[in-house]
């Protein structure tokens, strides 16, 4: 990825530069004919020529386009088993899948591929409450797990390109995180990510299309409470993780993070002179 400057513009109180972004295609075997242009619909905000302070914006639905970029270059997926802390391992587990849905038990001597993909972008939204952290809800609308069988064979045998698959999970997900601006003490500042709440999620399962199932029965309940209990266990790996922002040099001075957050349309971080503790 590179920036570049898309537009400059100078008042009073200093210079305002808007950058574009430009993502390459992350297999060079898949790139496209033509560059795909996404116009972001923002807008800087209304107060931005008055401010004096260092301030850097960032548009979080640039996060959209990045992962469809992910998925146009089937980079988008991987097993559930490869997943970190074994999180997702009941989901791809052959005794619960097969009471879930008795249709794989006609594929007692076939291997299980099961395998977690995005299908579309994901949105980010400010929900922060008038008081307290900035609030940010994650949205992903399409994401699959996906459970094949792979005949057994010397030939074909854990090999996924020869997978086919059987039945589909199609996720919606909403998850709320928070970001806070921290002082670890009075030199240092850091901001501070968490999770928050229970996630938002809806499952439909079905089989694969081309499938003739013989039995039809999908336990979609049992599904849907897996699921949860897998995404939670993956959350709480990291429940908090908190960053560092170092001082910005700046010349014969320093400009230190002095507020950050969410000013619909932008994640926003501020920088200013950090003064002199006596």
């Amino acid at each position: 990825t590179r920036l570049f400057p898309q537009a400059i513009s100078t008042d009073d109180n200093g210079i305002t530069v808007v950058l574009g972004l430009s993502a390459a295609a992350l297999d060079p075997r898949k790139t496209p004919k033509q560059p795909e242009v996404v116009e972001l619909k923002t807008a800087l905000p209304a107060d931005l020529s008055s401010i004096k302070a260092l301030q850097a914006g960032l548009v979080p639905d640039v996060l959209d386009p990045l992962t469809e970029l992910l998925i146009k270059s089937d980079l988008s997926r991987v097993h559930l088993l490869d997943i970190p802390g074994d999180t997702f391992a009941k989901l791809a587990d052959r005794a619960f899948l097969s009471e879930a849905i008795p249709e794989l038990k006609r594929h007692a001597d076939a291997e299980l591929w099961t395998e977690l993909s995005l299908g579309g972008g994901i949105h980010v939204e400010d929900v922060s409450e008038k008081e307290g952290p900035t609030r940010i809800q994650f949205h992903v609308p399409k994401l699959f797990i996906t459970t094949s069988v792979i005949p057994t064979g010397a030939v074909v045998s854990g090999d996924p390109r020869r997978a086919q698959p059987v039945v589909v999970f199609e996720i919606d997900l909403k998850q709320t995180g928070f970001a806070e601006l921290t002082k670890p003490d009075s030199q240092t500042r850091a901001i501070r990510f968490g999770w928050h709440g229970d996630p938002l999620l809806t499952v439909k399962s079905h089989f694969a299309d081309g499938y003739q199932a013989e039995n039809t029965t999908i336990n979609n309940d049992a599904i849907n409470a897996r699921l949860v209990e897998s995404w939670k266990a993956w959350t709480s790996l990291a429940p908090m993780t908190t960053t560092t922002v170092p001082d910005l040099d700046f010349g014969l001075t320093k400009l230190r993070l002095s507020s950050a957050g969410w000013a619909t349309p932008h994640l926003f971080a501020t920088f200013t002179p950090p003064g002199v503790k006596v």
